[in-house]
């Protein structure tokens, strides 16, 4: 059998580099089926605090006290993310406040619960504890004095 000189090619595309990839191949293919779009599943979806939450699942599952590099590659590998992301799911976790950094490679479990990112509907790098304790003290003066009348 002969060959003709041509290639199939099969790739994934994300819709935002579509119209460079579409672009780059004018002219230069012979036929093209149309782009068609890929469902996500579950697996291609999850990032930022939807993967902390699965790496306290995971955690927990595995009942680890501390974590290291290669575990979070693990935990990526088993969800389909890229190995090369460890440190960036782990500095996640140590944002929302599941992991400690002991500094010798190692990542203290300090909680496995599911985190939401946020502490009392405020991020916690915005709370502001002064306001706090501020609107508190003014609630308990609020109830003392009606209590008294």
């Amino acid at each position: 059998m002969a060959m003709s000189g041509l290639f199939r090619i099969e790739c994934l595309v994300e819709s935002r580099q579509l119209g460079q990839v579409l672009i780059a191949l004018a002219g230069k293919v012979k036929s093209m089926s149309p782009p068609q779009p890929v469902v996500e599943t579950p697996g291609t979806q999850v990032k930022g605090i939807e993967l902390v939450n699965l790496l306290a699942e995971w955690i927990k599952q595995r009942r680890l006290h501390a974590i290291t590099p290669s575990h979070a590659r693990e935990f990526l590998a088993e969800h389909g993310k890229p190995t090369g992301s460890y440190s960036y799911i782990l500095n996640n976790a140590r944002e929302v406040g599941l992991l400690k950094n002991n500094g010798n490679g190692q990542w203290v479990v300090v909680a496995s619960k599911k985190r939401t990112g946020t502490r009392g509907g405020v991020p916690r790098s915005k709370r502001d504890y002064a306001a706090e304790y501020r609107d508190r003290k003014k609630r308990e003066r609020g109830a003392t004095t009606a209590a008294k009348e």
